[in-house]
């Protein structure tokens, strides 16, 4: 009799055993391979390249552009986001010296920046230190890279044996995998570019301060160096956009030495002035000073009251420092509605009974057209 074997029969346990056994030699390389890979991904922020179109800069045209590369050098896109997936942008800051953007010829800081990568950021600009700092909003493509510029105005010269007018660009990797510290080189975060200004600039201003003087506004400055000035303009705003003269001063002539100016502006208009002082040269090159403000909507009592009680329950009587300098008068509620109008000063004052509890703008009007105001409260 002849006994034919059959298959061999393994037992279940085995296979299985031995199947998760499989698995896991193929998958725990596999895995340790995308977490090595995703934490050391080919990405390579830069900044590099700094110019300045026109140096050095003309002291009768303090006027530049900078300019740097900004781009990613690896294989892979840089997004602003982390591995977590919480907004975690490239930093771009940008310090200038010895100036600001170019003010003159620019509504606002972030319509001075440009270029073809601008908008690959968010931008903020501190007057205080002339620093601008962008945030990353896009990818940055793999291997791409473009220009970015911002309009520079000179606002102290600095000569040709100390340049410091220019810049300088810190870049400031995202703080988490794959795009972090320690993942890509660092030598190329940084570029930097600096000149001098050839000439003078059309006024040294040392000093510009505004304070109160009375019911009006004392604008006081200094200088320190006037070559080729011709005179300085002072201008008002409301709102820090839209400018009106008030006057000008002339320069007092050729020097190093400290000059003292003062300006008296007599009637501002209630709420926040602002000023500012256009420099002229003898070219007619100019320079804008910085902005001052001050505010007219409150201070000491003495020093700015047009109307009194304040608050009032039936009568207001009109200062009468000045009633000899304005002739007519009016009320209106803080829609603009005009209550009362009254072509000269009631010698019983202005009767306020019949106005309901609120907030109102008493209003003086000389005859230049000059204008005071005061808010007053009626209580009931």
């Amino acid at each position: 009799m002849i006994f034919r074997s059959g298959p061999e029969v393994v037992p279940t346990t085995f296979i299985k055993t031995n199947r998760t056994l499989f698995m896991k030699r193929l998958f725990l390389p596999v895995f340790f391979c995308l977490i090595f890979s995703a934490a050391f991904a080919d990405t390579n922020p830069f900044v590099q390249s700094a110019n300045i179109s026109v140096a050095p800069i003309p002291g009768a045209n303090p006027y530049a552009t900078f300019s740097f590369l900004f781009g990613n050098s690896g294989s892979e896109p840089i997004g602003f986001e982390d591995v977590d997936g919480e907004y975690d942008p490239i930093t771009l800051i940008i310090s200038m010296g010895n100036g600001t953007y170019d003010d003159d010829h620019y509504n606002d800081p972030v319509s001075a920046v440009g270029g073809d990568y601008k908008d690959y950021f968010s931008w903020t600009y501190n007057a205080a230190t002339s620093t601008y700092t962008g945030k990353q909003i896009k990818e940055i493509e793999a291997r791409g890279g473009g220009e970015i510029t911002i309009a520079y105005k000179a606002t102290k010269a600095t000569p040709m044996t100390q340049p410091f007018n220019g810049f300088n660009v810190n870049l400031t990797s995202n703080g988490n995998a794959p795009n972090g510290p320690g993942t890509n080189p660092t030598e190329d975060d940084y570029t930097k570019e600096f000149t001098y200004v050839d000439g003078s600039l059309p006024v040294a201003l040392a000093e510009f301060n505004v304070t109160r003087e009375g019911a009006g506004a004392l604008l006081r400055w200094v200088t320190t160096e006037e070559i080729n000035s011709s005179y300085s303009q002072v201008e008002r705003s409301t709102d820090a956009r839209n400018w009106a003269s008030l006057g000008t001063a002339r320069a007092q002539g050729e020097g190093r030495s400290l000059i003292n100016y003062r300006f008296s502006h007599g009637s501002p208009p209630y709420g926040i002035n602002y000023y500012r002082l256009k420099m002229v040269d003898v070219d007619a090159s100019f320079e804008y000073s910085p902005v001052k403000s001050i505010d007219f909507k409150g201070g000491k009592e003495e020093d700015i009251f047009v109307g009194y009680p304040n608050p009032v329950t039936d009568r207001i009587w009109v200062n009468s420092k000045l009633q000899s300098r304005f002739h007519s008068l009016r009320v209106q509620n803080v829609s603009g509605r005009t209550l009362i109008d009254l072509a000269s000063f009631p010698v019983n004052g202005i009767d306020a009974a019949n106005l309901p509890a609120g907030i109102y703008i008493l209003t003086l009007k000389s005859q230049n057209g000059s204008t005071l105001h005061q808010k007053i409260s009626v209580l009931r």
